[in-house]
């Protein structure tokens, strides 16, 4: 596990690549670990924390900088494009780290790490969604969150976590506010009531 997660790292490098080319290439080879058997083999936790710590979350964090620093660059240069394709590969890192989630929850949801996981996807989704120019992550981010919120309020160990989706909600309103609305769940309606 310690040797595909400094590989990955060294991915995750490249997925930071201002060139658009190696950016892609890498974001291609880590689309295809999350989708093989290799997160499978992730064990004792501390491992999944630690490919989310320093691949997941590098990647979307480094990416939302990228992107931030070019938005200024674009401002100062009254420039409207896309250099390299910034904005969807912040849209490809995110939902990377959305596929691991779905993919892997029962493993995950088992973790004692599971809410700060969780929650730290919540906060990163709301950072790439502030720095959204784009249509692209306003009309995805909310219908894949919703679909996200789905699965993981269907997990036993989580569904009776008051604290969990009380904090949930409090992101997830600032992210896509029309979401609770469209959503009828209980963890919807208890996180409404004060």
């Amino acid at each position: 596990g310690d040797l595909w997660l400094l590989v990955l790292g060294e991915l995750v490098g490249a997925g930071l690549e201002r060139r658009g080319g190696a950016r892609d290439h890498a974001m291609l080879s880590l689309e295809r670990a999350a989708l093989s058997s290799f997160p499978s083999s992730l064990s004792p936790s501390s491992l999944w924390v630690s490919c989310f710590d320093n691949v997941v979350w590098r990647l979307l964090e480094g990416l939302t900088a990228e992107g931030s620093a070019l938005e200024a660059q674009r401002t100062l240069e009254h420039d409207s494009s896309d250099h390299g394709g910034i904005e969807k590969s912040q849209m490809r890192a995110w939902l990377l780290a959305c596929t691991l989630l779905l993919k892997h929850l029962p493993t995950l949801a088992a973790l004692p790490e599971f809410k700060d996981i969780w929650l730290r996807f919540l906060q990163l989704t709301e950072k790439l969604m502030k720095g959204a120019r784009s249509s692209l992550a306003v009309d995805c981010v909310p219908q894949q969150l919703s679909d996200i919120v789905a699965v993981v309020e269907e997990v036993d160990e989580l569904r009776q976590d008051k604290q969990l989706w009380a904090s949930t909600w409090h992101l997830l309103d600032r992210i896509a506010p029309s979401l609770r609305a469209s959503r009828s769940s209980p963890s919807a309606a208890a996180a409404a009531k004060p």
